[in-house]
């Protein structure tokens, strides 16, 4: 297929359907470019909410598909469980959070599997988050910060213009958990990320939720 707007795919190569993979495992260090027999990916297919596991070698496959994705079978749903890339041009996107200076990634986790399709006329529904926070210093004050307009997000501190914001204080563990009473629509945007108080706007130190 041509790369979306029906432009031509930078240096000639050519996509299909678009796959997350959110593991690698290698038994040499990840900074090897080296393929070895035994690196495997894992990764979803985009139709069904099963993990699926590859070693790297075979993946490629010429746009003939007649190496290691000779077998896929035509139609939605029969082949993006073993997907394959262009053995001479493939396209990635590495997703490693909010580029804003000072924020400390979190984790959102849903209630749902499944979201209407608004492409079709579907209507949106109401989705209730919850946000989990690890890896912070324990028994220390932070703020979870939402925005829901990606035009507001800050590039540093310090944080204010937020949509909502919740101050907590970690556990022992550096650990806090948090369930928004706020929902958002299954067709909108919304961003947390966690930040120490001292970089937030508009605080009291009385404020904190433990």
């Amino acid at each position: 297929h041509e790369c979306y707007e029906g432009k031509s795919c930078p240096n000639g190569g050519h996509v299909d359907h678009v796959e997350p993979m959110f593991g690698i495992f290698s038994n040499h260090e990840l900074n090897d470019t080296t393929v070895y027999e035994d690196d495997w990916i894992l990764h979803a297919s985009d139709q069904d909410l099963m993990p699926y596991y590859r070693t790297l070698n075979s993946l490629p496959d010429s746009t003939k598909m007649d190496g290691n994705c000779k077998n896929a079978q035509p139609g939605f749903g029969k082949n993006e469980m073993y997907p394959c890339v262009d053995e001479e041009v493939s396209y990635g996107l590495a997703v490693k959070g909010l580029d804003i200076e000072g924020a400390h990634t979190v984790a959102l986790t849903i209630p749902i599997t499944r979201e209407p399709d608004v492409r079709m006329i579907q209507s949106p529904i109401e989705i209730t988050g919850t946000v989990v926070v690890e890896n912070l210093k324990p028994k220390t004050s932070y703020v979870l910060l939402r925005y829901d307009n990606p035009q507001a997000l800050p590039k540093q501190p310090p944080f204010d213009d937020y949509t909502a914001v919740v101050p907590f204080e970690t556990c022992k563990m550096g650990r806090w958990s948090y369930e928004d009473p706020k929902p958002f629509l299954s067709n909108s945007t919304v961003y947390y990320f966690a930040a120490d108080f001292s970089d937030v706007s508009g605080l009291e130190d009385d404020s904190i939720v433990v």
